[in-house]
């Protein structure tokens, strides 16, 4: 008996809720499947796993974050850090602990940074330049032109 390679999107997503939302077994999809369709087309339990494998909204592929601060001190961090680029975790742990009164590890926060997009990285090209020394740095170089100017 061949198998079955397609489904119809009313099939689709039929197979999508049973499985996902209410967690039945492929065979038991392929039974629920195959009281529509005539003797000859009858689809099997393989075809069902590799159609909900391929499916692209696939809710057991993806890892669902759960966040483990409310909004409110999500909202806390992502001020501070808009505020001040440069703060850091132990920082930040102290400021949600003074407004908002929760104790949270600076890994959980970490975590919640790296959610919210922000990710710290090194430079790759360049160097950077303390704020104390790029004064210094621009005196230099202005130096360097104005004896060049002078040659």
């Amino acid at each position: 008996m061949p198998r079955l390679s397609r489904f119809s999107d009313e099939e689709i997503k039929r197979m999508k809720r049973l499985n996902f939302n209410e967690g039945k077994s492929d065979s038991f999809i392929a039974r629920i499947v195959n009281r529509n369709r005539s003797s000859d087309r009858l689809c099997t339990s393989c075809g069902i796993q590799t159609r909900l494998k391929r499916s692209s909204t696939s809710v057991k592929s993806k890892r669902v974050y759960k966040h483990k601060l409310g909004f409110s001190a999500l909202a806390v961090i992502d001020a501070e850090v808009r505020a001040v680029r440069k703060i850091s975790e132990s920082e930040l742990q102290k400021c949600t602990q003074e407004k908002l009164r929760n104790d949270v590890t600076v890994s959980v926060i970490n975590g919640e940074q790296r959610q919210m997009g922000w990710v710290q990285t090194s430079t790759r090209y360049c160097q950077m330049i303390r704020a104390e020394n790029k004064e210094k740095r621009l005196f230099f170089c202005t130096e360097i032109l104005v004896q060049k100017r002078r040659v």
